[in-house]
């Protein structure tokens, strides 16, 4: 079962939170990554 890269970092990331018990970190990555596909969607759209 092939599954979309955002969602293996997301699943890395939730494991990572639950391990470590870090919410805002999790957070904060999960925000910076969904600005990275926001601005590369934005660069396709351009293009």
């Amino acid at each position: 079962k092939n599954r979309a890269p955002e969602n293996r970092l997301y699943d890395y990331t939730f494991n990572l939170t639950i391990i470590s018990g870090h919410k805002d970190l999790m957070l904060n990555i999960l925000k910076i990554f969904l600005i990275g596909i926001g601005r590369a969607k934005m660069l396709l759209s351009i293009l």
